[in-house]
């Protein structure tokens, strides 16, 4: 999921406090960009990929945890919506894998 947050910073290229235009990938920072002078810092692929896959790596262990904990408190739910969740995963992580690589 990418998402963009404007805030102000001292931008280290002209060296003034400007508004800032931060763009993040899940939680973590692809590009900043100064409104005031344009530079953009913008973070390398090998250290945005290693982020993004250790994401999926703690999603993929956690996702016995997370299913346990939503059977034990919405049994009905759960029983409802899981044959649909099955059939559309792949098409979800399709999705966020196009997203991630696109706009990376």
């Amino acid at each position: 999921m990418i998402r963009q947050v404007k805030t102000t910073l001292r931008c280290s290229w002209c060296l003034s406090e400007a508004p800032t235009l931060i763009t993040y990938m899940g939680d973590s920072i692809v590009k900043m960009e100064c409104q005031s002078c344009g530079h953009i810092y913008r973070i390398s692929k090998a250290s945005l990929y290693s982020s993004i896959l250790s994401q999926w790596e703690t999603r993929a262990l956690t996702k016995p945890l997370r299913l346990a904990k939503e059977i034990k408190n919405h049994p009905s739910r759960f029983v409802l919506s899981f044959p649909f969740r099955v059939l559309t995963k792949p098409l979800r992580v399709t999705k966020e894998l196009a997203q991630t690589y696109i706009k990376s």
